[in-house]
């Protein structure tokens, strides 16, 4: 028994080896059974039963005091209390309840024997001179392969007040940085595939947590603009985020494949490149700060200066914009009744297109008749509102037949919205009289 082993010592009685089972030796210290050495099927198995089992080697002269298992009896000289075991063969299978360690050389290349790990579930892991998680042959000096299964996710996270970084550090007298590299391609590893347009690159993604999940507050992605070939590898940068006062992400800006900055999901005009779109906003209410606000409304370029520069209380500037439309077509014979000027495909008119102030300024040619004493007439005419643009008319006189006129017409307008503005003329004397279309125009200039 533990307490009388049948194989013991004089003067310690209690301590010795006595048959605890059928083919099971039982080793006793001080009366108890403190380890068993038995078979359990094709198996030899030491037991402890109630304590910890320690190797203990207290020899730290160098090259001793290590511990070598399956066979390993040679040690590095300069080692102390090191534990080294031969290569193996990795096993092919799980164990229930148990993770499985092993050496053998990665991937299979002679001479770089490494740590093996299989757990429970089948995840192959590899340290070494090359580091892999969930596999065995990492190509890189860290290579963690998630797998192919829904958004595979490797996390690093930390509660420190100080927050949780990730550190890229490069060190070399010769140059070079620390880069983040994101590679994506189509097909899978072994066999890979182009991407096709559309598809993103990579993605950061800026996620917080709203009181019950966490949510993505901004986006920063690389998305191809083009199916790519070896030259042809076009990208457009996109950042979506969440304005203030809403629950749901939209783009506010994107350098689109060929360098056009799109503001708030503003779609190219086609053919534009290197330029910049600004979808419509919300005109500034105040003067900004030693800066220049600009923003569109109606499609319309607007801008607002600080006081600094332009005073305070400043009204909303808008950049300049010009139209003009020049006759063509067929002439128009002038009649004496007051009349729209239209010159068959074209008509003299221009659309102001929002509300603002502006200066409407036109030339209407005309070849005199027969009759050297006419007199003609031009104005412009809103017909958005079926009126006449105050004090635009002018008239002029022919001193000679056949003489050619001109009828300078300006007027500046002040309009609440969109309004058109057309050509109206006419020969105060009698039916007669032609308007040189190629030579008339009408034009505007938007002021503020």
């Amino acid at each position: 028994t533990a307490a009388a082993p049948g194989f013991a010592f004089t003067g310690d009685a209690t301590m010795g080896l006595f048959r605890s089972a059928a083919d099971v030796l039982g080793f006793a210290f001080s009366g108890v059974e403190r380890a068993k050495l038995g078979e359990t099927g094709s198996n030899l198995e030491l037991e402890i039963p109630t304590y910890n089992l320690i190797l203990d080697t207290p020899d730290t002269t160098a090259g001793r005091g290590n511990l070598g298992l399956f066979g390993q009896g040679t040690f590095d000289t300069t080692g102390k209390q090191v534990l080294a075991w031969k290569s193996g063969t990795a096993p092919a299978g799980n164990l229930a309840d148990a993770v499985q360690l092993w050496t053998a050389d990665r991937g299979a290349t002679a001479g770089e024997a490494s740590l093996h790990l299989r757990t429970e579930g089948g995840d192959l892991h590899v340290l070494g001179d090359l580091v892999g998680l969930f596999t065995h042959a990492p190509e890189e000096r860290l290579d963690v392969a998630l797998g192919s299964g829904l958004n595979p996710t490797a996390r690093f996270y930390g509660e420190s007040s100080d927050g949780a970084f990730l550190e890229l550090a490069h060190y070399n007298t010769a140059g070079g940085s620390a880069e983040l590299e994101f590679k994506t391609a189509k097909g899978t590893k072994s066999a890979p595939a182009a991407i096709t347009t559309g598809q993103a690159l990579g993605r950061l993604n800026f996620w917080g947590y709203n009181g019950s999940s966490f949510t993505p507050g901004s986006i920063i992605e690389v998305v191809t603009s083009e199916n790519w070939t070896a030259g042809l590898l076009g990208t457009e940068l996109v950042i979506t985020k969440t304005n203030t006062g809403a629950g749901s992400l939209v783009e506010c800006l994107r350098f689109d494949g060929v360098n056009n900055l799109l503001l708030d999901a503003a779609t190219r005009p086609t053919s534009l490149a290197k330029g910049v779109v600004l979808a419509d906003g919300t005109a500034a209410s105040a003067n900004p700060t030693s800066a220049i606000a600009f923003w569109s409304a109606s499609g319309v370029w607007q801008y607002r200066t600080s006081a600094a520069s332009e005073g305070a209380g400043q009204t909303n500037h808008l950049h300049n914009r010009a139209e003009q439309v020049t006759g063509s077509g067929t002439d128009y014979t002038l009649t004496n009744a007051t009349a729209r000027v239209d010159f068959g495909t074209t008509d003299p008119q221009v659309t102001l297109p929002t509300a603002g102030t502006y200066l409407i300024t036109a030339e209407v040619a005309v070849t005199n008749g027969a009759t050297a004493t006419d007199n003609y007439q031009a104005k412009f005419y809103n017909s958005t509102d079926a009126g006449e643009v105050t004090s635009s008319a002018r008239e002029v006189g022919a001193a000679a037949a056949s003489q050619k006129l001109v009828i300078p017409l300006s007027a500046i307008v002040t309009v609440t919205a969109s309004k058109t503005i057309q050509l109206y003329a006419h020969n105060t004397v009698a039916a007669r009289g032609t308007v040189v279309s190629t030579q008339t125009a009408i034009r505007y200039v938007r002021l503020h």
